[in-house]
């Protein structure tokens, strides 16, 4: 990211430089719009991360946007194969969210004040509208600081989340809670860790498997 005094005011730019693992050298492909004010990750305890999601070739992130001189939740895509950026509106511009893989699709996961979670994919097709497919009851006897993670899903459409602090402390870490949920039986179930995990002093992560050699 830099700052750009072409702009009046001076505007920040993202700068897009690629690595070659033929060539083992960098190229700067892009300089972003200014529109795209800041990329944001999805990892859970990293407030600037930028990691993305791959999905069908294609890289993911959160971003926010200016449209019509309003800032508003979006996404920035790249497409690895011709190597060009775009923007993808969100189907609730006002709404934050979290990007998933669910069934090998990009997901947006959205959430409200009463803890429900609907979930959204892309139709297939020319004009590619955002569609919602699933939608989650609020989690009993969970507190209002936490969120549901969405991991990935499992056997019979079933999906791992895990219980996320809002309010990040090292103790919270370390007591990292994970849910089944059942879209058949609509009910939550808890997944107990192993006794073993519970002896170390450490920060415990949970991370999804990409088979890709892109890195996002």
């Amino acid at each position: 990211m830099f700052a750009d005094h072409n702009e009046r005011p001076a505007r920040a730019r993202y700068s897009v430089d690629i690595y070659s693992q033929n060539s083992n050298s960098w190229q700067q492909k892009e300089i972003l719009p200014w529109q795209i004010h800041l990329i944001r990750g999805y990892h859970p305890h990293i407030s600037h991360s930028y990691t993305g999601f791959l999905v069908n070739e294609s890289l993911y992130w959160k971003t926010w946007y200016i449209n019509n001189d309003k800032e508003i939740h979006a996404i920035l895509r790249f497409d690895t194969l011709n190597e060009k950026f775009d923007v993808i509106l969100s189907p609730d511009n006002e709404h934050d969210y979290d990007l998933v893989v669910f069934k090998g699709h990009l997901c947006l996961v959205e959430y409200d004040k009463l803890g429900h979670i609907d979930m959204w994919t892309r139709a297939v097709g020319k004009n590619q509208n955002w569609i919602k497919f699933m939608k989650l009851p609020p989690c009993e006897n969970v507190s209002p600081y936490v969120r549901l993670a969405l991991i990935c899903s499992m056997k019979e459409d079933e999906i791992l989340a895990s219980i996320r602090q809002l309010f990040i402390s090292l103790h919270s870490r370390r007591k990292k809670k994970f849910l089944w949920y059942s879209p058949e039986a609509k009910t939550y179930k808890k997944i107990h860790i192993c006794n073993t995990m519970k002896h170390f002093n450490k920060e415990i992560k949970e991370i999804t498997y990409t088979d890709s050699f892109v890195s996002p």
